[in-house]
């Protein structure tokens, strides 16, 4: 699910945003958070303006007292619709003269500049416009954006900067460029455009004004606009591990992979390191009791500024019928103390979650299981799966799945894993020069990752080829280890893993049947507003493809 708890459709001046759910009720779909979250992305257009209103880019804040604030509001980008959002940090700094400086001001937006504004009593004004972002891009091309006030023009159905030609041709009053925020007793600070909504329902009628991200040159505007937000105070903290705990490193395992873990007891507790593995050094605890460890949710791991959210740990019951997952507070995994065993209740995942108290993943793991490692586990590879290929679009691709464990479901170094392809039963090598490569590869390392022809990410590998129409493709998975001069040792292969390509027609058919497409770039980035020439990828439900739009 794209939206948070609440969905708004736009219908001709009318905002639309249907049954708002609480926390405790909304369920969300076996469908990733890391492919559908919003999240603060670069705008991928430049103008060829010769005169515009620039003020200088803030990038440091001035000292001043720091606060990390939990955010959430209404934002809308220039296409697509808008959206509910909560539980994204939000930084700011109160200087000693009264300055205060917010970092991204734009929930939806990459940038990490500053506005700055001043404080007098419970109330901030800022000054605007002020420039948020400035690029120079060579050739007379420059991308110059500003934060500015916004007056919806119901002739064209979009905002336009405020005293702007667009403006003044509108019909469209000049009003006061500035924003007000306001702090109340308990540090929570807040803005609001004043855009009517009631019932769920947000009306947007002729001159009406809110934040805005528009074109310094034009005053077009280029999206994202804010139409409130809150900014409080965040209370998480991480897990404290005691400072003399011993721990031993354990294999996790799960989706038919997994990664190492340090862990260790302090009385009835214990403790885990790195169970989600973007943070490596975050901690989670449970509570032994007997055989059975109970591990609460919503244990804090850190800021998350690719997905623009506070990362937690925490559990839910997934319901394979429905394919709905369900929040838990706790999940009371089973303990072998003789083992060292620790296994998640049937049914229900761990969670690399997005949201507070809700379900809004990042990542799942099922079959979720810890224990000790064995000394030299077998080499005993499972051959890869879920290979698919799709050849329509410019640039063909390939994507499988592979496992990290042995046959006996048992961790094996990923660093030592490497994939073999066939094209038509014929080994393949990735020349260099064809594929940028830094030397001719035939064994490719699992974890290899250029984000542009090669992508690797949990367990999964998709490869764009300078081929099109092979009759089979075919997979291997190697076990190798390189000597000291340099060579590469195959130690163990899998078996080979096979897929016979479709036709194209029964690929477009797919495509056509699939959902609304999603675009990316090539570093994974949501991309809401393609420009012309971008390279992109296109995903259609579970088809995707590299496109220059």
């Amino acid at each position: 699910m794209l939206m948070k708890k609440s969905t708004i459709l736009a219908v001709g001046s009318m905002l639309l945003l249907p049954g708002m759910m609480s926390a405790t009720d909304f369920n969300m779909s076996k469908s990733q958070f890391k492919t559908a979250a919003p999240k603060r992305e670069a705008l991928n257009s430049a103008t060829t303006a010769e005169t515009r209103t620039v003020t200088d880019l803030i990038w440091q804040a001035p000292e001043g007292k720091n606060l990390k604030l939990d955010r959430s509001g209404i934002t809308f980008p220039l296409s697509g619709a808008p959206f509910w959002y909560d539980n994204s940090p939000a930084n700011m700094v109160i200087c000693d003269n009264g300055d205060v400086y917010l970092q991204a001001v734009f929930f939806s937006y990459a940038e990490s500049t500053y506005i700055v504004g001043h404080q007098e009593g419970n109330k901030i004004t800022f000054d605007l416009p002020q420039t948020v972002v400035d690029v120079d891009y060579g050739g007379g091309y420059t991308l110059t954006l500003n934060a500015t006030l916004g007056q919806f023009d119901e002739a064209s159905s979009n905002f336009v900067a405020v005293n702007s030609e667009l403006a003044a041709e509108a019909g469209l009053p000049e009003v006061e460029n500035k924003i007000v925020m306001t702090v109340d007793e308990n540090g929570v600070y807040t803005y609001d455009s004043g855009l009517k909504i009631e019932d769920g329902v947000l009306t947007v009628n002729n001159g009406d004004l809110t934040l805005c991200m528009c074109y310094a040159d034009n005053g077009y505007w280029a999206g994202p606009a804010e139409v409130n937000m809150t900014m409080k105070p965040f209370e998480g903290k991480l897990v404290t591990p005691p400072a003399a705990l011993e721990t031993e490193p354990m294999g996790m395992t799960y989706n038919g992979t997994g990664h190492i873990i340090e862990v260790g007891f302090a009385g009835d507790e214990v403790y885990f390191k790195g169970v989600v593995a973007d943070y490596p050094d975050s901690w989670i605890k449970g509570t032994v009791n007997g055989e059975v460890v109970n591990i609460p949710s919503t244990q804090y791991l850190g800021e998350n500024f690719r997905y623009a959210c506070f990362a937690y740990y925490a559990s839910a019951y997934f319901d394979k019928e429905t394919g709905l997952m369900t929040y838990l507070d706790s999940a009371d995994f089973s303990y072998d103390a003789e083992t060292k065993t620790f296994k998640a209740p049937e049914n229900v995942v761990g969670l690399f979650n997005g949201a507070y108290d809700y379900v809004h993943f990042i990542e799942e793991y099922e079959n979720m299981m810890i224990r000790p490692q064995v000394a030299d586990p077998a080499i005993t590879l499972n051959a890869p799966f879920d290979i698919n290929y799709n050849d329509e679009g410019y640039y063909p691709f390939v994507e499988f799945s592979y496992s990290t464990l042995n046959k006996e479901g048992y961790m094996l170094n990923p660093e030592n894993l490497y994939y073999v392809m066939y094209v038509d039963g014929e080994e393949y090598t990735f020349y260099a020069d064809e594929y940028n490569t830094p030397e001719d590869m035939t064994y490719v390392p699992v974890l290899y990752n250029d984000y542009f022809n090669f992508i690797s990410e949990n367990g999964k590998v998709q490869v764009f080829l300078s081929f099109e129409a092979p009759e089979t493709l075919g997979f291997k998975l190697c076990y190798a280890e390189v000597s000291e001069d340099g060579k590469l040792n195959v130690i163990s292969e899998s078996e080979m893993g096979m897929y016979v390509t479709t036709s194209v027609d029964s690929v477009i058919d797919d495509m056509k049947s699939a959902a609304e497409p999603v675009y990316y770039d090539i570093m994974g980035r949501r991309v809401t507003h393609p420009a012309k020439g971008d390279l992109l990828i296109e995903r259609c439900g579970n088809n995707a493809r590299k496109i220059i739009f």
